[in-house]
């Protein structure tokens, strides 16, 4: 009997549901984005070829301190799963709260190979 952990379609099934819900983003290992989702896109409002290749410093509202994302980082060198809010901003200047948890992903060696971001828009409960 197949392990239901590594069954491709059922991967590939919790991969569409995630991608359906949340706000996706993944990195390389210098943080330098690959992969936006469409719910990226329309609560950003970039195009991807604006996007692509270039960090998270872009939708950086410079609402949090260089601590905080010392904190972030240091967490994400010890292997853990950094989890919180972040207020960023869209391409027109809006604010965008965002709770996210954002992981170092590995392949099936155990080498490091990029970083995920999964996100949800908490700004119409945070915001006025």
């Amino acid at each position: 009997m197949k392990d239901p952990l590594i069954d491709k379609d059922i991967l590939e099934s919790e991969r569409q549901a995630l991608l359906s819900v949340a706000i996706v983003t993944e990195t390389d290992i210098e943080g330098r984005i690959t992969f936006v989702n469409d719910n990226f896109i329309k609560t950003f409002k970039y195009k991807r070829e604006e996007i692509l290749g270039k960090t998270h410093k872009m939708i950086n509202s410079q609402f949090h301190s260089s601590k905080f994302f010392e904190d972030l980082w240091k967490t994400l060198k010890k292997n853990k799963v950094w989890t919180g809010l972040i207020r960023d901003v869209t391409k027109k200047g809006d604010r965008v709260w965002l709770n996210s948890a954002i992981m170092p992903i590995y392949n099936k060696k155990g080498n490091f190979i990029k970083y995920m971001s999964v996100s949800f828009d908490m700004t119409p409960y945070l915001e006025d």
